[in-house]
């Protein structure tokens, strides 16, 4: 089976690398939900107590009471799942750079191809010229 062509292999390098740079893009996206998630419930259970302080009544700081249990519970679920998607984020950019590298590599190939070609060329060329010289 023959070897695919350099600019083949350059250009599925090239998707290798944005389906690595959306992967990577993907994984912050949920970050940032996550984050915001955390920032919410944090905000809630602390509105949720202030208003049951105002509200001065017994039922309304044990519910709040309650209800901040449930968002540090929340809020503990959620960091323990930025944590994976940080350590996804790791290895997505090991992807990325062991992606990107492959397709430096098939690029400088084919550069060293096209020089060599030209050189190749030249040769010939000079060959015919000093061919023509002589008859």
């Amino acid at each position: 089976m023959p070897k695919p062509a350099l600019p083949t292999l350059i250009k599925l390098a090239a998707r290798d690398v944005e389906a690595a740079q959306l992967a990577l893009a993907d994984n912050h996206a949920a970050q940032a939900q996550v984050q915001q998630s955390i920032i919410e419930w944090q905000q809630e259970a602390a509105a949720a107590f202030a208003t049951a302080l105002a509200e001065d009544d017994v039922a309304h700081v044990q519910a709040a009471g309650l209800f901040q249990g449930r968002a540090r519970s929340e809020v503990a679920r959620a960091e323990d799942q930025l944590g994976h998607l940080k350590e996804a984020e790791t290895l997505l950019r090991q992807a990325l750079q062991a992606a990107f590298t492959k397709q430096q590599r098939y690029e400088i190939l084919q550069a060293q191809q096209q020089v060599t070609a030209k050189r190749e060329a030249a040769r010939h060329a000079q060959a015919v010229l000093d061919d023509l010289r002589r008859k």
